[in-house]
């Protein structure tokens, strides 16, 4: 970070983009403040909150490339685990497979941590995220999984595994679809993406070290949440390209005006 004196993660993600801060930013950083697509879970509307342990069913579907040419993956065999603060991984009950559509009902054990949903079959994997708190909701509406859905999972175990608090909003904010493409071509690494977004909450953090009026932060992140599910539901809900991007749009100014109403950014 630079200066020491705090940015929301959506001006600190800017910074990245000048060639003075990162000595490669055509490979990696240039990206970063684009829109994502990736979405993690949506909680059902009108479902049941749930205690941690009861059982939970997470409707998703999985695909075999990203969002915008989508190919259903039958077969899949679908899991669940939760994310602990330290980005480690416990096994939650349940298996699912996928049928010709790759739609997939899981049903596994209410958690309040964020879970990382996994698909495999022969020759593919892929992962996608729910945030904390959703998987205490009796019906649960998964993204589809994508490309772009593992990568934004990958960065995010990885910032926990720095012991940071990002959220999976942070890592949705961050990872693009071309951040994806990087990912995967190896002309970025998931831990420099990761290292980005966790130095951004961290700012965020030492910003709120100096508001007078008390710690603004734990509000702020709580209405990125909520947002976050708004851009959730209507996403799925969506089943053209101009809606997803409506949708993206307005997640994104949500995003950054939750932290700017705080006096954050």
């Amino acid at each position: 970070m630079s200066g020491g004196t705090g940015e929301s993660v959506a001006s600190f993600v800017q910074t990245l983009r000048a060639p003075c801060v990162h000595p490669n930013p055509p490979l990696m950083m240039t990206r970063l403040v684009l829109a994502a697509f990736l979405v993690a879970t949506l909680s059902a509307c009108g479902s049941d909150t749930l205690e941690p342990g009861d059982d939970t069913t997470i409707n998703g579907s999985v695909t075999s490339d990203d969002a915008s040419a989508k190919a259903p993956v039958e077969g899949a065999v679908v899991t669940a685990a939760a994310v602990s603060g330290s980005g480690s991984l416990s096994a939650l009950d349940g298996t699912a497979t996928t049928d010709a559509e790759g739609s997939f009902s899981l049903t596994t054990e209410a958690t309040l941590d964020p879970v990382v949903l996994s698909a495999s079959a022969t020759g593919f994997a892929s992962r996608a995220l729910l945030e904390a708190g959703a998987a205490v909701s009796s019906r649960v509406t998964a993204p589809p999984m994508t490309a772009e859905t593992e990568a934004e999972a990958d960065v995010f175990l990885a910032a926990r595994a720095r012991n940071s608090a990002v959220d999976v909003a942070d890592a949705v904010y961050v990872v693009t679809a071309d951040v994806a493409a990087d990912i995967r071509s190896g002309s970025v690494a998931t831990a420099d993406v990761a290292a980005a977004v966790v130095a951004a909450v961290e700012a965020e953090r030492e910003t709120a070290d100096d508001v007078d009026d008390g710690d603004p932060t734990p509000e702020a992140r709580e209405t990125r949440d909520e947002e976050y599910a708004s851009f959730r539901v209507a996403l799925a809900a969506s089943g053209t390209a101009s809606g997803r991007a409506t949708a993206l749009a307005r997640f994104e100014a949500d995003y950054d005006e939750a932290y700017a109403e705080a006096g954050l950014s």
